[in-house]
């Protein structure tokens, strides 16, 4: 049992020193990804959360305007919370990174 034992705590030990991938910043990155026919909505004041997600949630193909999401913005503090609510309301996944 003993054996069996440390075999496991030695298995599960080894994953901790396994070497991760590196990632680079946003400055750092060689690597340009472009989305095509992915709608602009320019940012109206202090309102770029609103913009940003009809902007994504118009790609994934919902017809949704900057304004349609302003109340949702407004109604929260954290825009992390309002981004996730958003999504998720219209029927979409969203995975914090």
């Amino acid at each position: 049992m003993r054996g069996l034992l440390a075999v496991l705590c030695a298995g599960l030990l080894s994953g901790c020193a396994a070497e991760w991938p590196s990632f680079h910043g946003a400055g750092d990155s060689t690597e340009h990804v472009r989305l095509a026919d992915v709608p602009f909505y320019p940012q109206e004041g202090h309102r770029c959360g609103s913009a940003a997600m009809a902007m994504v949630l118009s790609w994934s193909g919902l017809d949704i305007k900057p304004a349609a999401l302003e109340t949702r913005f407004a109604q929260t503090s954290d825009p992390r919370r309002a981004l996730m609510d958003s999504a998720s309301h219209y029927g979409r996944l969203a995975y914090p990174l």
